[in-house]
């Protein structure tokens, strides 16, 4: 798993709707939607159930969300703290 993936499972599930959630990360529904099946199929487990346009979190996925969510917060501060406190790199003006 990567940071990516979890961005994009709190998205969807925030959203609960895969072409908004597609909309908000810049991916095609269809792109999103192979993504998120990619995404059970590693973790072995549905953390959706598929109901006409909206998705309900499955309690595997309800489970997941909660440390996902905090994963991806401590992700976001981390970068944060790491551009505040790093140089900037020196990147030479060409002429």
């Amino acid at each position: 798993m990567n940071i990516e993936r979890a961005k994009e499972f709190t998205t969807i599930a925030r959203c609960q709707n895969l072409s908004a959630a597609a909309k908000e990360l810049n991916f095609s529904s269809a792109t999103l939607s192979a993504r998120l099946k990619s995404f059970e199929s590693y973790l072995g487990c549905q953390l959706f159930y598929r109901d006409n346009n909206r998705l309900i979190l499955s309690e595997d996925g309800a489970r997941f969300l909660v440390d996902a969510q905090e994963i991806t917060k401590d992700y976001t501060a981390l970068t944060e703290t790491l551009h505040s406190v790093l140089p900037v790199p020196f990147l030479p003006i060409r002429t």
